[in-house]
């Protein structure tokens, strides 16, 4: 009996420090100092360009839009070293690519070194369509893995929540790609909602169970580390972890299962 309590308390310190190391589990963010914070219970992190900030972190470089391969050699150099590359974000939204241009740029990006290549990743509402689109216009595309992002939830109270929505979102991009999941955004209140951090301490532990365990889920980042457009979901404020952020690193790593 004592020496499952000692490995019962041992654990729990494990999970209160963030000691698992992380595989799924990402930051949207470039400030390496705030990054730093996380320490391995991250293993990646981007942000919303192909410059690489020089964290102690794989750095995932992302295409912004189409106006982002306009100088080739530039990208070209700049990726180079990188693993994997993120495509274009929310195509479907205020930076409007068409799934014809996204496809056709294509023919470009493809040729860029990192050897794991991902979909743009289009909003949610319309992304469904938006992909399906794209798949079609890009029917001689190859990619390794499927980006997205998804804001909805369903979240009143710490008894009256969950990520079924997000679940299922999910679950309808891989129907249409049969390829791993990125989830490079959400939270429970981008958009009108505004949510408060409150709802997000409700939210996040729901989502991070369903991903962590989902084989159909490859990575995800919370949405975000500082500057995000809802204060109540920021990681970090003032160069210290929010309760959110001490909730995000304390999580502990699930399954590694991944579909492919």
């Amino acid at each position: 009996m004592v020496r499952i309590g000692v490995v019962l308390c041992t654990l729990q310190l494990l999970l209160m420090s963030g000691a698992f190391e992380a595989t799924k589990r990402g930051i949207d963010g470039k400030d390496c100092s705030s990054i730093k914070l996380f320490g391995n219970s991250v293993s990646w992190h981007y942000h919303y360009g192909d410059t690489n900030p020089g964290c102690d972190l794989e750095w995932v470089p992302m295409l912004f839009s189409h106006g982002s391969i306009q100088d080739l050699n530039t990208v070209a150099r700049n990726v180079k070293g990188a693993q994997h590359l993120l495509g274009y974000n929310e195509p479907n939204a205020k930076n409007k690519v068409s799934p014809q241009q996204a496809a056709e740029d294509w023919k470009a990006i493809q040729n860029l070194s990192p050897s794991s290549k991902g979909t743009p990743a289009p909003a949610g509402g319309s992304g469904i369509q938006w992909f399906k689109d794209f798949k079609k216009a890009c029917a001689d595309c190859h990619f390794d893995f499927v980006a997205i992002h998804q804001y909805s939830c369903h979240c009143n109270s710490a008894s009256d929540c969950n990520a079924d929505k997000l679940k299922k979102y999910i679950d309808d991009v891989y129907s249409i790609w049969q390829k791993p999941i990125w989830l490079t955004e959400f939270n429970c209140g981008d958009g009108s909602r505004q949510a408060p951090e409150q709802v997000h301490l409700w939210y996040m532990p729901k989502a991070l169970a369903m991903l962590e365990s989902n084989p159909k889920v490859a990575r995800y980042s919370w949405m975000s580390l500082e500057g995000t457009p809802v204060p109540g979901a920021a990681l970090v404020k003032d160069g210290e972890l929010t309760k959110l952020g001490h909730l995000y690193k304390s999580y502990a790593a699930g399954s590694n299962l991944t579909l492919v």
